[in-house]
């Protein structure tokens, strides 16, 4: 090489004689992202993969109009990224601040031991990455940032299931791993209005913290009123009047817990839903928590993420520090348990890991017989 990469006889000439000489060979090909059709060949960013049409506002928008708000008024910030400026948003950051703005590439590792550099000199970085990418910089956010107690943010796009991509996209282990490494905060916003209040308060932490949401809309709350408590959680009940079977969720999950609230309505259960927004530290969570549920007769935690070292789990665990054991209030987990999600046929991915309102209800109906 290099091959022209739109040229299909040299390609299948230039991998006939690779194969011929029985040896490792590298064959360079140049290709051009979305050759063929002028729309995807002037915007290959936008045409990377197709799905539901574009949203007017998305929580990736939110934050990016939220951060070069604060970054008006704050020269320290500045926003990191692994080539995903425009699914993180950040795209619009990099227009108004390009001095400030750093797409590192496909080096996801890199953006995180870089935004450790920067945070180490005085600066608030805010690094936005896909959950599922952000995998592959563990290492990275243990000892360069968390081990330092470094101020770097972390915002995580595509959490929970991905209906579009699948497997290698699923955004369900982040708030497992990032759970056990010490120091984090960890906030799981379901609505726009508390985006906004998570990032505001990223910035005054003076630690790490990670940000997580879906790829999505903000939870329609569908006619469900729901009232804050804290700065953590949101209930849909009187305190003073906790209802008899509680769901414990958080991120995106909600809106089908609340369907599943509607099923169960409609059978004569009346359930309450308990809608968390700052995850951890879990025993803060846990003491505010508890006296809403103690006295349930069923609380279930709906996780759309990895079951095993998951916040249902830990959860669990803490309340049983305060004196409290899980069984006394009848605890369970619905949660992706110990599997990739990759169903090998075609089927609805939620009812496939039971996390369908259809589900959910089946499950508090049960203990209702």
């Amino acid at each position: 090489g290099p091959i022209d990469g739109g040229d299909y006889k040299k390609i299948e000439r230039a991998l006939t004689e690779a194969k011929r000489t029985g040896k490792t060979v590298v064959v360079h090909v140049n290709t051009q992202k979305g050759k063929g059709y002028l729309p995807a060949e002037k915007s290959p960013d936008g045409y990377h993969s197709l799905g539901t049409p574009a949203r007017d506002k998305t929580f990736h928008s939110v934050f990016a109009d939220e951060l070069i708000s604060l970054a008006g008024t704050d020269e320290k910030i500045v926003a990191i990224t692994a080539a995903m400026g425009i699914g993180t948003g950040l795209d619009a950051f990099g227009e108004k601040f390009p001095e400030r703005y750093f797409d590192v590439g496909i080096a996801e590792e890199h953006a995180l031991t870089f935004s450790a550099g920067l945070a180490a000199n005085g600066y608030l970085p805010f690094a936005a990455i896909y959950s599922t990418f952000l995998q592959r910089g563990y290492d990275n956010i243990l000892h360069d940032i968390a081990l330092q107690s470094l101020p770097v943010n972390l915002i995580i796009d595509r959490a929970g299931l991905s209906l579009g991509d699948g497997a290698t996209h699923h955004g369900i282990f982040d708030v497992a791993f990032l759970s056990h490494i010490p120091g984090v905060t960890l906030y799981a916003p379901a609505t726009y209005e508390s985006l906004g209040r998570a990032v505001r308060l990223a910035k005054e932490t003076g630690s790490p913290v990670a940000i997580r949401y879906s790829n999505s809309s903000e939870v329609d709350f569908s006619g469900m009123e729901f009232h804050r408590i804290s700065d953590g959680a949101l209930i849909s009940f009187e305190e003073s009047a906790p209802p008899s079977k509680i769901i414990i969720t958080y991120g995106k999950i909600a809106e089908k817990c609340i369907k599943a609230r509607d099923i169960c309505l409609s059978k004569g259960c009346d359930v309450g839903i308990i809608l968390v927004e700052k995850i951890k530290p879990y025993l803060p969570v846990a003491e505010l928590i508890l006296p809403l549920i103690s006295s349930a007769e069923r609380v279930i935690y709906v996780e759309e993420g990895i079951k095993n070292g998951g916040a249902a789990m830990i959860f669990a665990d803490t309340i049983r520090t305060l004196g409290i054991s899980v069984d006394s209030v009848g605890f369970d987990i619905l949660a992706i348990d110990d599997s990739f999600a990759s169903p090998e046929y075609e089927c609805d991915l939620y009812d496939y890991v039971g996390l369908s309102p259809e589900k959910i209800a089946e499950k508090i109906l049960y203990y209702d017989n």
